[in-house]
């Protein structure tokens, strides 16, 4: 689930805020945060062993189980984190939770993830800068009164997000090719193909207007 990537995430970020490992241990610790992550959103939870097969055997069970309990603690176990999906659907409401305007958002909003700028922007934020991009690359309408209320931002406060992920657009194979390819799927409604498809002069022609 995306909440699950998002809260992986979060809980990676925060815990390399206060502990400083080698780089060698960054594996180690992806794997545990998204340990943590599945437990906490997925109705079934993959298996210690999985994750481990998973990472190449980097690291043993036992070693993925002593650093959960290091990260937990590091964290103050302060597991609950509001992600910018939840939000994505509050805003949509506007518009009757139209799935094309919110397909492309979800893989907006997951850009996030791959660009430093975003760290620490709320996730409120983070889902209006997504669907904002998305009316915006659909052609589908002005940001009313409506989708400030529900989204809590006015249109200017969300532009400078929105010209990062124009500009990230721009050049996929560069900064999201992984995610690139999971929007292909005809399941995400061919998002990132769509994207791709409006050309760089539409994607910069925006960047203009925002």
């Amino acid at each position: 689930m995306e909440e699950t990537m998002h809260l992986c995430i979060n809980y990676l970020d925060r815990f390399l805020s206060r502990i400083s490992i080698p780089i060698d241990q960054l594996q180690l610790a992806g794997t545990v945060a998204l340990l943590l992550a599945s437990k906490y959103e997925e109705i079934q939870s993959p298996a210690i062993a999985e994750l481990s097969f998973l990472g190449g055997d980097a690291y043993p069970p036992s070693r993925i189980r002593q650093a959960e309990i290091g990260m937990l603690r590091a964290l103050n176990y302060d597991m609950g984190a509001p992600g910018p999906m939840s939000f994505l659907r509050r805003i949509s409401r506007v518009d009757n939770f139209d799935i094309e305007t919110r397909t492309l958002a979800k893989y907006l909003v997951d850009l996030t993830l791959c660009d430093h700028r975003f760290i620490g922007v709320p996730s409120s934020m983070v889902a209006a800068v997504g669907y904002r991009a998305s009316m915006l690359l659909l052609d589908s309408g002005e940001w009313t009164a409506q989708h400030e209320h529900y989204s809590g931002y006015a249109e200017y406060t969300v532009s400078a997000g929105i010209n990062v992920l124009l500009t990230m657009l721009e050049q996929p194979d560069q900064t999201h090719q992984a995610l690139f390819n999971k929007y292909k799927d005809e399941k995400f409604m061919e998002s990132s193909t769509y994207v791709q498809s409006l050309g760089l002069a539409k994607l910069r022609a925006l960047h203009y207007n925002t």
